[in-house]
């Protein structure tokens, strides 16, 4: 009895030392995975940011020591960056005749930024004595000038200018919040440090050249990306994406798999169009899981027969295409959102795909894709780029293409009839809406058509289908 107790009581000491131990395991990668996630949410040297200046200019730039960049009309050194958190709120102020980026706290950057609203009681002061002429301004363009040489914060600025205004008291509630509003954009200067993500890179384009992300909005990239069933899944092994010229949706599509399939993206000419997968902070996993091919080695390849009438016009597009690429290249390096968009990556070599290797052999294979997603451009049909690409897409996988005219996506539809099932055609569709206390209303301008998808699943051909039912007979005759 004593010795068995004895080891009993051994057991439960080696019982719990062993827990203590995993325990403290447990902790400790517990601890370095917390570790992993601050240095990567941190802004380093090297990393590509997005600011946003009051809700409204955006800017992508690479962080650099000693680098000045502009935002509005404000030149800034970005030193005080590195280091900080991404998401935070900074205040541009000037000291010493420099403006530095001055971080605020949670409850400070609310008020600024005008997230909590109150509602306001009701009050019988209306506006019909109101004159708009700047003779209600005591205060000059020449007293501001000085205040601000002199450091004082825009709140200041902003309450000297409302008890210097004799009509201030005299308007209503709702003119007030507006009119302090005005003068905030107008002498408040807050930055938004923002990851360089698809939504904010779509944003970024969207409030300046629109035209080349191919009128893609939020809403309408993420029904394309949803109904072409683009996921980071075991059995999703391959994505073709047939792009616009920013790339914008390849990013997306790079950005939702994170390296752990393929994606190939198909071009009518030479080089590929990765500008907003630059932009993004990606590892090298990522980067190799990324290929390039032109449309025309799939001619080449003989995948799709040379008799039809659309393949024949895709040649000859494609040699327009190749002939003014050099200065499409010209072109687009020329018209970039900023000058820092040149900083790309130096070590990034995108892989191409070349007809009679092995990689096209394995790759673009009849029956070899999981998700096809097609961006309408202004060189090809969107028929023509499904005739060259649907064969590539395995039955029972889906595709969306996404166009700004609905009479191409009709066509799309008719000629898919036969060879797809829940063919749909839908348009993007948005309407914003301002949420304030008695005042909700939509916007009075906004972007509210995107464009059209067209979304189906590909099945088996009922000629292939019957082929196989005989082979099958014949072999179970035998």
């Amino acid at each position: 009895w004593y010795q068995r107790r004895v080891r009993e009581s051994m057991a439960e000491i080696i019982i719990k030392k062993e827990a203590n131990e995993l325990k403290n395991e447990i902790e400790i990668e517990i601890e370095k995975e917390k570790e992993e996630l601050n240095s990567s949410l941190l802004i380093k040297e090297g990393m590509n940011v997005v600011l946003e200046l009051n809700d409204s200019i955006f800017s992508i730039i690479r962080i650099k020591r000693g680098l000045v960049t502009r935002l509005g009309k404000n030149y800034c050194i970005v030193d005080d960056l590195i280091g900080q958190s991404l998401n935070t709120v900074f205040e541009l102020i000037k000291q010493n005749k420099k403006t530095k980026f001055i971080a605020l706290p949670l409850e400070e950057a609310r008020k600024k930024l005008n997230l909590d609203y109150q509602e306001e009681s009701l009050d019988i002061a209306d506006n019909r004595n109101l004159v708009d002429n700047s003779k209600a301004q005591k205060l000059s363009a020449d007293d501001i000038i000085k205040m601000k040489e002199e450091g004082i914060g825009a709140d200041q600025i902003i309450e000297a200018l409302a008890t210097n205004s004799t009509s201030f008291n005299s308007k209503t509630k709702f003119s007030q919040q507006k009119w302090i509003k005005k003068k905030k954009k107008k002498h408040q200067c807050i930055v938004k440090v923002l990851p360089v993500n698809t939504a904010n890179i779509l944003r970024v384009y969207f409030s300046k050249r629109i035209e080349s992300i191919g009128y893609f909005r939020m809403d309408s990239l993420s029904q394309v990306l949803s109904l072409s069933n683009v996921c980071a899944q075991s059995w999703h092994k391959q994505t073709i994406v047939v792009d616009c010229d920013a790339g914008i949706l390849t990013a997306a599509v790079v950005e939702r798999v994170g390296g752990f399939s393929r994606v190939i993206q198909l071009t009518a000419n030479k080089s590929p169009s990765f500008k907003a997968v630059n932009l993004m902070n990606l590892e090298k996993k990522t980067f190799d899981s990324m290929y390039h091919c032109e449309l025309k080695n799939l001619i080449i390849q003989d995948i799709i027969n040379d008799d039809n009438e659309n393949i024949k016009e895709t040649k000859n597009i494609t040699e327009k295409v190749e002939n003014n690429n050099n200065n499409n290249n010209n072109n687009n390096n020329n018209n970039n959102i900023n000058e820092n968009d040149k900083l790309t990556r130096k070590n990034f070599n995108l892989q191409k795909i070349q007809p009679n290797s092995e990689e096209f052999k394995s790759f673009l294979q009849p029956n070899s894709t999981d998700s096809l997603l097609i961006a309408a451009t202004n060189f090809i049909t969107p028929k023509s780029i499904l005739e060259l690409t649907l064969p590539l897409l395995k039955p029972g996988r889906s595709f969306a293409i996404f166009s700004q005219a609905l009479e191409l996506l009709i066509e799309c539809q008719n000629w898919l009839n036969n060879d797809c099932i829940e063919l749909i055609l839908r348009e993007s569709w948005l309407r914003e809406y301002q949420v304030l206390p008695k005042r909700t209303h939509p916007h009075v301008k906004m972007h509210g058509a995107s464009g059209y998808i067209l979304s189906g699943i590909k099945i088996i051909d009922s000629k292939e289908n019957s082929d196989n039912q005989t082979k099958a007979k014949r072999t179970k005759i035998k």
